[in-house]
């Protein structure tokens, strides 16, 4: 009777010990396709899942997969096109991202935070450099002086 007792609760605690024991350890670099330079900060997540990790100061990373989930890890930075790797069977992970050239949206600084120019209901004035690159000026309240409704300019020494 105790022997079986003991049988019963060794194999549970090898049943249970096996339970969280399934992951593994893959780490990895990432670099600029570019200048292959250490990326710091990059977002490197598991695919459907919430479970992520960010990049150090020398572009390393590393992540515990589940060994039955998702073995894709999606790797999204600023400024850089997000891409999905595959890590099927690797312990180490070399990732290039490449820039993105999309533009950002016109954007107006009002007050204490941001809007698009398109959604402002205000009247708003701008001043492109190509309407000052002809004019010789000495400084910026010249160049503003006169050419923005609504603006008015100070001068003062110093």
């Amino acid at each position: 009777m105790i022997k079986r007792l003991l049988f019963t609760c060794s194999m549970l605690l090898f049943l249970f010990g096996s339970v969280y024991a399934q992951t593994r350890k893959v780490t990895g670099r990432v670099t600029d396709k570019a200048t292959n330079e250490n990326l710091i900060g990059v977002s490197v997540t598991i695919k459907n899942a919430k479970t992520g990790t960010v990049t150090d100061a020398q572009g390393n990373f590393s992540i515990n997969l589940p060994t039955n989930g998702s073995q894709v890890l999606t790797v999204n930075y600023v400024g850089y096109q997000s891409t999905d790797v595959d890590a099927q069977g690797k312990s180490s992970i070399q990732i290039t991202l490449e820039a993105s050239s999309t533009q950002l949206n016109e954007v107006v600084s009002v007050g204490y935070g941001t809007v698009r120019k398109r959604d402002l209901t205000g009247a708003v004035s701008s001043l492109t450099a190509k309407q000052l690159q002809d004019i010789p000026l000495n400084s910026t309240a010249q160049a503003l002086a006169g050419r923005l409704a609504g603006v008015q300019v100070t001068a003062s020494e110093g």
